[in-house]
């Protein structure tokens, strides 16, 4: 960890990382976290809309993300499904190995965080690392620590919807794919959300300062 971070991951802002720290946090709070699982989050600089997590509980969430996801709740949902990839140990199913292999490729080809190599880092950890069956497990735990923290699952979706804008599965048949469609994904949330009879609700926006930070990076 200490190596990636001195060769590969850039810090954001300090207030950033106070502000996904605490958030994380919450989020945790809500979830049944192993006592011996310790969490750490980052926030990096990058240019992916995206978050990973690694072992031993180590949760990443490049910078960008947040121009994605504009209020706390949708990125409290991000947050908790990474918290719960790493409640169930995903990481240890291969995901270490695949993470290892990329970080010293990316080293030997002198590569950073905007190089190609490692550009796909978080690419592939959070679409082709885990399973169907864990990413869905993943969500499910989610929107469960979505609707305790907040008493609705407004923003619950936000993320997938977004990404779907940009990424086209439509073409990789589902038994192909080592991830659900979006729009799967989507609706398996909403059949959730459903029979639980939880109800959307108003999206907190980010703190102002947050905000401006984020505004920043547009």
């Amino acid at each position: 960890m200490q190596w990636i971070e001195e060769h590969l991951l850039d810090d954001a802002d300090p207030e950033l990382q106070a502000y996904v720290e605490r958030l994380g946090a919450e989020m945790a709070r809500q979830m049944d976290v192993p006592v011996d699982l310790q969490l750490h989050f980052y926030v990096v600089d990058g240019d992916m809309e995206n978050a990973f997590t690694t072992l031993g509980g180590h949760i990443f969430v490049i910078d960008e993300l947040l121009t994605v996801v504009d209020n706390e709740n949708s990125l409290a949902m991000v947050l908790a499904h990474e918290i719960a990839h790493a409640v169930n140990r995903d990481p240890l199913t291969g995901t270490g190995r695949g993470i290892l292999f990329q970080v010293l490729s990316s080293a030997l080809s002198g590569g950073g965080m905007d190089a190609p190599t490692s550009a796909n880092l978080g690419i592939e950890m959070t679409l082709n690392a885990y399973s169907r069956t864990q990413e869905e497990a993943a969500d499910s735990m989610a929107v469960g620590a979505l609707a305790a923290r907040y008493g609705h699952v407004g923003g619950v979706t936000q993320f997938f919807e977004k990404l779907g804008e940009t990424t086209d599965d439509d073409d990789v048949p589902t038994i192909m794919s080592s991830h659900p469609h979006l729009d799967d994904r989507i609706e398996a949330i909403k059949r959730q959300v459903q029979r639980e009879g939880w109800v959307p609700g108003d999206v907190s926006p980010y703190p102002a300062s947050i905000r401006a930070l984020v505004s920043s990076e547009l």
